[in-house]
Parts: C-alpha cells; structure tokens; sequence
C-alpha cells in the first residue's frame, strides 16, 4: 500500500472577492508515522482567451506528527 494524497477539487475558478475550500486528505501506508513538506498550487489571475496574463504558486505547509501515548501489548 501507497500513501495517497487525494485533493478536491484538482481544478476550478473563482470570481473576485469569492473563496473556494479545498479538501486534501493524506492517507498513510504507517499510521505511526510523521510527514513534514509543501503542497504547491497553481495560481492564473486575469486569464482572457487562451493568453495567461499573470500566475503565481502558494504553498501549503503541511505537518502531521504521531504522538504515541500509550502502548498496550496482546
């Protein structure tokens, strides 16, 4: 098994002075694990026509850390 990273939506567009939620689910192959790094998105503003006129990328910085409290043996 694979980590898999899914985000929704992969593509859209938003109107000025509106706002738009992206889900992004990150699935471990080790549930006892720690991730640490960048997503980078993809930003055109003011497209016309098939002529980008200015882009621009965000970074998202994701952390996720596992924190053992216990641990119970069988």
């Amino acid at each position: 098994m694979k980590d898999e990273l899914v985000i929704e939506p992969q593509k859209g567009k938003i109107e000025p002075d509106k706002h738009m939620i992206v889900k992004m689910k990150l699935t471990p192959k080790n549930f006892l694990s720690t991730y640490e790094g960048e997503i980078k998105i993809k930003v055109t503003w003011g497209s016309t026509g098939n002529r980008d006129t200015d882009k621009d990328s965000l970074f998202i910085r994701v952390i996720k850390k596992t924190l053992i409290k216990e641990v119970y043996y069988f």
